[in-house]
């Protein structure tokens, strides 16, 4: 039989047709699809892209395969198999039900997204560059290793508020702003309204019922006002969020896609600026040595017993790879987007109901 070159063009046309039945290579290329969306799961990027290999000969690295997560035909194999693979997709549920915060602060933490690497030209005389694949990937994962340096941190800050600029504008899309249904005072309106007519049947007095209808005038002005003010600053309050959510999406692209190392002539400013900085940090750490603090240091959480924590009621571990996942990962913050509709849907009859 031989073995199988694989291409993401042959990847493609796998996702376009991935009938197995009377053909020997599209079973072979849906055992590794399969071991691939399980990666995070029981499987790891070693195992799947260096161990698992079989008969499969890879020209393209995880990368490249997990950005078929944006392909509408890998999506929707994807999601027949995880239907099959239930307790997957059940974890993935139950971290956008219960552990959103968490686990999403987890993963902007420990995945930074590939700079775009440009397309090479490889000349007949040069080695094939699939060639030695297994140290390539291992120089890809020490890569990824070393890119868990400080500015992770910043990028974990910038994802926080771009998350909180998503929540607010689909808020707003679902007409569903922060706080208006509580300040608009329908309710308070139809109960003096009621209370008018119960009134108006006992016989009461003119200026008493006078009285309840200035009262009904007030609150039917004060609705009329906050519908008003939130007409007129539903528009401008949603541009003022779009505008936010793409700027610090543009400054999270600027911060993982600029490349200071190509200009020599920087060397001196580098070896100046290093050394102002070391001498602040150095004041600071001085400072705060000074100060007294009374706590109790306790190890932190690995990241391997976090995820073992999270996952652990549901009787499955998940493993750190499954960040790169992007299929699973899109999956979760589905879920996570579902969940967050759903209860904003339903919080205003559950409200009701409490009245």
């Amino acid at each position: 039989m031989g073995s199988i070159i694989l291409t993401i063009e042959k990847l493609n046309q796998f996702f376009i047709n991935p009938d197995v039945s009377n053909s020997w290579e599209n079973s072979q290329i849906k055992e590794f699809v399969e071991r691939a969306f399980s990666i995070g799961k029981d499987k790891t990027m070693q195992d799947v892209f260096e161990k698992d290999l079989g008969l499969i000969n890879l020209e393209f690295d995880h990368y490249e395969f997990f950005k078929l997560s944006k392909n509408k035909n890998a999506v929707q194999y994807f999601n027949k198999y995880i239907k099959v693979k239930e307790d997957l997709d059940d974890v993935l549920f139950d971290l956008a039900e219960n552990n959103y915060n968490e686990f999403s602060f987890l993963y902007n933490y420990n995945y930074i997204p590939p700079i775009e690497k440009p397309y090479l030209e490889v000349s007949a005389s040069e080695p094939n560059p699939f060639e030695n694949r297994s140290t390539n990937s291992k120089n890809i994962y020490e890569k990824e290793d070393e890119g868990r340096s400080e500015v992770a941190t910043i990028i974990t800050e910038i994802e926080i508020k771009i998350e909180f600029a998503r929540e607010i504008l689909n808020q707003l899309k679902l007409k569903r702003n922060v706080g208006q249904e509580n300040l608009l005072n329908d309710n308070v309106k139809n109960l003096i309204q009621s209370h008018i007519y119960k009134k108006m049947k006992e016989g009461a007095n003119e200026k008493e019922l006078n009285h309840w209808e200035s009262l009904l005038d007030d609150a039917s002005k004060q609705i009329e006002e906050a519908h008003q003010f939130f007409d007129q600053d539903y528009n401008r309050t949603a541009d003022y969020f779009e505008r936010t959510l793409q700027d610090l999406l543009t400054l999270k692209d600027n911060i993982l896609n600029t490349d200071f190392y190509d200009d020599e002539s920087d060397i001196n400013f580098n070896s100046r600026i290093s050394k102002k900085y070391e001498d602040e940090f150095s004041v600071v750490m001085n400072n705060m040595s000074s100060s007294s603090y009374d706590f109790e240091e306790e190890d932190p959480e690995t990241l391997e017993e976090t995820l073992d924590r999270l996952t652990k009621k549901l009787n499955i571990t998940i493993n750190k790879d499954i960040f790169v996942n992007s299929f699973a990962m899109d999956r979760f913050f589905e879920y996570s987007d579902d969940i967050r509709k759903m209860k904003s849907d339903i919080l205003p009859i559950i409200e009701e109901w409490k009245e």
